[in-house]
């Protein structure tokens, strides 16, 4: 099904792009574009998608300033905007507000551009932190909030792969740079969230990425000559072989270190295929042993 919220967000990525091309950054070009926004909106014939823009806008402005307060990322102007968010009962009290507030309707343009250029994961841990009733709250307000659940799903490691290699295929051909250290700390950094938003879905992918990380870890003691890192994942080996499940789960829930460790043997075995010159693909770590660590991580065993 098309995601319309998509499409009009898209609008506003062409304003802002138009004015990256000539050099404008996009709060600056929002900012002077703003009366010809004002007569997009007031024109009839642009009624219906003026009003679509308008609510999607909004809906993205809410979810990225109920994020910042969550996470105590907020400046005074962000709990200014977002208090002024909380009090929009309906769509009149929202087409005062942009006219009332013209630095307010740029600031919620703005976001709907930022949110638009999330990447998935960015989307799925802003759309995460909302709360049951922050989530009531806006799809009873304005339903078009319903087409971004697609943001809200169970994330597993597939999303997670796909991720590390489109990424890593983006620094190359747009960035012109590789910096994998960059990509290890996104994900990480978004399994951390999800601990906080959405704890069954971050128990099931570190689950995964688990399995994974035992069979690389594995393959790489056996193969790697590096006495420093023989050691590194041995201990990885140690862990999974000889603790059981809820103590493996507890180490990769507190162990930042040891998380980034397995994170690096996952994009190392489904991305890369190297480690330290070595070939590392996931036909070559499978093994019968890796096998039956597999079946002591799943959820039943917890």
């Amino acid at each position: 099904m098309d995601n319309y919220n998509v499409k009009v967000r898209e609008i506003i990525e062409n304003w802002v792009e138009t004015g990256n091309q000539l050099g404008v950054d996009a709060h600056t070009l929002l900012s002077a574009h703003l009366p010809n926004i004002y007569n997009f909106f007031q024109d009839e014939n642009n009624s219906v998608i003026s009003t679509y823009l308008l609510e999607v806008a909004y809906l993205d402005a809410y979810k990225m300033y109920s994020y910042k307060q969550k996470e105590c990322l907020n400046s005074d102007g962000d709990e200014d905007i977002f208090g002024l968010l909380n009090d929009v009962g309906d769509l009149s009290d929202l087409v005062s507000l942009i006219y009332d507030e013209p630095i307010f309707f740029e600031k919620i343009l703005y976001s709907c551009y930022e949110f638009s250029n999330l990447s998935y994961l960015g989307k799925s841990v802003i759309m995460k932190s909302l709360t049951p009733n922050e989530n009531l709250y806006l799809s009873e307000l304005f339903p078009v909030h319903n087409q971004d659940n697609c943001y809200n799903t169970l994330i597993g490691i597939d999303t997670i792969i796909k991720y590390i290699s489109d990424k890593n295929e983006y620094q190359h051909t747009v960035m012109g740079i590789e910096f994998r250290g960059g990509i290890i700390s996104n994900v990480l950094g978004y399994i951390s969230n999800l601990m906080k938003f959405d704890y069954e879905n971050a128990i099931y992918l570190l689950l995964e990425i688990g399995k994974i990380d035992y069979a690389t870890s594995k393959y790489l003691f056996e193969n790697i000559n590096l006495e420093e890192d023989k050691n590194l994942f041995n201990d990885h080996v140690d862990l999974y072989e000889n603790y059981n499940t809820a103590d493996i789960i507890a180490k990769l829930l507190n162990d930042r270190d040891f998380l980034s460790d397995a994170i690096w043997n996952l994009a190392d075995t489904y991305v890369y295929n190297e480690y330290a010159n070595l070939e590392v693909t996931p036909e070559l770590v499978k093994s019968t042993s890796a096998d039956e660590i597999s079946k002591k991580l799943v959820l039943s065993n917890i």
